[in-house]
C-alpha cells in the first residue's frame, strides 16, 4: 500500500487497539510511559542532531557534562531522552509493553542557610503565622529546573513520535483510552499538556454513576497534587486544586493563574466520538508535569476497564 492508498485513523473518531499508555505510581511519585513491543519495533531513532533536540538542547542547556548524559533517541537502549530521563525496564513475562520510567523531581528545596523572608524564625515577623516563603522550616529556599527540563522536553519528543498510530490493531487485549502531547517552551502558556479521550473511554465515563465519576476525577487530582508537592519540596494546599467530571465534561487544575485541563464530551451533535481536551495557562514545568501526573492516571483508570474481545483479536 503506497502512501496515497493509506488510511489516516483517528483515535477522535473510532477505536484503536493500545498502542500504548500511561500510568501514575504515587508511592514514587513516577510516571510510566507503556508502548506495545510490536509499535515499538517499527519506530525509528531519534537522532541526537535532529533539529528539535539542537532546539531543546539550546533553550535550556541540556547539553551533556560531567553531571548529564546526553541525548540518547534510540529506542534499543536503556534510556530515551535528556540526562536519563526515561529509563527502559526489564521485561516481564507476557507483557506485551515495555515500560520507560520517569520520576518526578524534586525543584524547590530547603538549603542550610536561614530564610531571608522571616530571618529563620519560621513566622511571619507581623502577623506570627507560618512563614509562607520557607513554609515554617526557617530555611531559605532555592531551585534547580535542570531535571525538569529535562524530562519535559523528553516527553515532548516521545510523545510527538507515539501520536501516529499504527495503520493496523495490535495484538493486544485493550483499546487506546487516550492520546496526549505536551510543551517544553519558557514564558506564558509554554508547558501545556492537551491530547484526545477516544470514543471508548468517553463511553465508560459517561456510563458511570456520578458517585463513580466523583471518585475517579478525585484520584486524578489527588495525582496531580502528589506531583506539585513533590517538585515544591513541601505539601500542597488541597484547596487550590480543583476538579469536576459530569455530563458536560473533565476539568482539573493546580495552582496557578486559572491553571488546568479541560474537555467537552459534546464535540458535535450525535453520533459516538471522543473529545480534544486541552490547557490553560500551564506556564512552568512545575505546573505542565503535575497536570500529566493527572493524565497518566486518568490512561491508567480508564484502561483497566476497556478490554477488547480475544475473538476480535484472533480475527485480524
Amino acid at each position: 500500500m503506497n502512501s496515497a492508498q493509506r488510511k489516516t485513523r483517528m483515535l477522535l473518531d473510532e477505536s484503536i487497539a493500545c498502542w500504548y499508555q500511561l500510568r501514575w505510581r504515587s508511592s514514587d511519585t513516577t510516571i510510566i510511559v507503556r508502548i506495545h513491543e510490536a509499535y515499538l519495533a517499527g519506530l525509528e531513532d531519534v537522532s541526537s542532531t535532529a533539529p528539535v533536540v539542537a532546539h531543546l538542547e539550546k533553550m535550556y542547556g541540556l547539553r551533556g557534562d560531567l553531571l548529564n548524559s546526553e541525548f540518547c533517541g534510540s529506542f534499543s537502549a536503556d534510556t530515551f531522552g535528556f540526562n536519563r530521563a526515561l529509563v527502559k525496564q526489564p521485561r516481564r513475562s507476557g507483557d506485551p509493553f515495555v515500560e520507560y520510567w520517569a520520576k518526578v523531581p524534586v525543584i524547590w528545596f530547603d538549603t542550610h542557610e536561614a530564610c531571608q523572608y522571616c530571618d529563620g524564625q519560621k513566622k511571619q515577623p507581623l502577623s506570627g503565622a507560618k512563614c509562607y516563603s520557607c513554609n515554617g522550616s526557617g530555611k531559605k529556599r532555592e531551585c534547580d529546573w535542570t531535571s525538569a527540563h529535562a524530562l519535559q522536553s523528553s516527553l515532548v519528543i516521545l510523545l510527538w513520535i507515539l501520536d501516529l498510530p499504527p495503520e493496523i490493531d495490535l495484538p493486544t487485549t485493550q483499546w487506546q483510552t487516550l492520546t496526549v502531547r505536551c510543551n517544553a517552551e519558557p514564558g506564558q502558556s509554554g508547558s501545556g499538556v492537551f491530547g484526545v479521550l477516544s470514543p471508548d473511554a468517553v463511553d465508560y465515563i459517561k456510563s458511570l454513576p456520578q458517585a463513580r465519576q466523583d471518585a475517579l476525577i478525585c484520584e486524578v487530582s489527588e495525582a496531580v497534587m502528589i506531583a506539585y508537592a513533590t517538585m515544591m519540596g513541601k505539601p500542597s494546599d488541597p484547596y487550590a486544586f480543583h476538579k469536576c467530571l459530569d455530563a458536560r465534561g473533565i476539568h482539573f487544575s493546580c495552582p496557578g493563574n486559572a491553571t488546568g485541563i479541560d474537555g467537552s464530551f459534546d464535540r458535535v451533535a450525535g453520533g459516538r466520538c471522543g473529545f480534544e481536551f486541552s490547557p490553560h495557562n500551564v506556564d512552568s514545568p512545575i505546573q505542565g508535569l503535575s497536570l500529566f501526573a493527572g493524565i497518566a492516571k486518568l490512561s491508567e483508570l480508564t484502561q483497566f476497564w476497556l478490554k477488547r474481545e480475544v475473538s476480535e483479536i484472533a480475527e485480524k
